[in-house]
Order: C-alpha cells, then sequence, then structure tokens
C-alpha cells in the first residue's frame, strides 16, 4: 500500500512524501512538482521523484545555479553606469529553513 502527504507547498511548488511497505519495512520517496501554464494556456505539472539522500544534493545545486546567476547579473549591472541593483544571494538563514523542513519528514 502507498501513502502520499503533501509536506509543503510554496505556489508553483509543492512537495509530496510517498511511503509503501514491502516486505515489513517502510520506503519513503519523494516527489517535487512545479506547476505552470502551457502553450495553450492550459495549467500543466512537471515532477521529479526523489529518494531521500537525493533531496540535499538539489537543494545544493539549486543553490549553486542560482547564485552563479547572482554573480553573473551581478558583473552586468556592475558595467551599466548608474545601475546599483544587485541581485540577492541565497541567505544561509533561508538554506537553514529548507533544510529543516525537508529533514523533518526523513
Amino acid at each position: 500500500m502507498t501513502n502520499s502527504k503533501l509536506i509543503r507547498k510554496d505556489f508553483p511548488f509543492s512537495a509530496f512524501a510517498f511511503e509503501r511497505e514491502k516486505d515489513g519495512k517502510t520506503y519513503t520517496t519523494y516527489s517535487v512538482s512545479r506547476a505552470y501554464k502551457n502553450k495553450a494556456g492550459a495549467w500543466d505539472h512537471q515532477s521529479i521523484s526523489l529518494f531521500p539522500e537525493e533531496l540535499l544534493k538539489l537543494a545544493n545545486i539549486c543553490m549553486q545555479t542560482y547564485n552563479s546567476h547572482v554573480a553573473k547579473q551581478n558583473a552586468n549591472n556592475a558595467s551599466v553606469p548608474n545601475n546599483g541593483s544587485k541581485v540577492p544571494k541565497i541567505q544561509k538563514r533561508n538554506i537553514n529553513v529548507f533544510l529543516s523542513i525537508i529533514l523533518k519528514y526523513i
């Protein structure tokens, strides 16, 4: 039997935990889903299923990718005169909040 539980929803993202029992053991996988409007204007979803040990790897890749984006944006802004706007870097506190949410359900 498989049980699913919504862990977190922050539109357009949501995360679910799926538990199933096999041979007296409970196994858990997680699904992260993104809602978006397709070219026809209808709502659609993309999702990825992950094992618990893959969650932090994905979080780390996302953080590194975002920080690379921020560095590129800041470098581009530095070359434009009178443009002092900066894209904020992900703060450690935000990562800790994310990790605490994920670890609560592992």
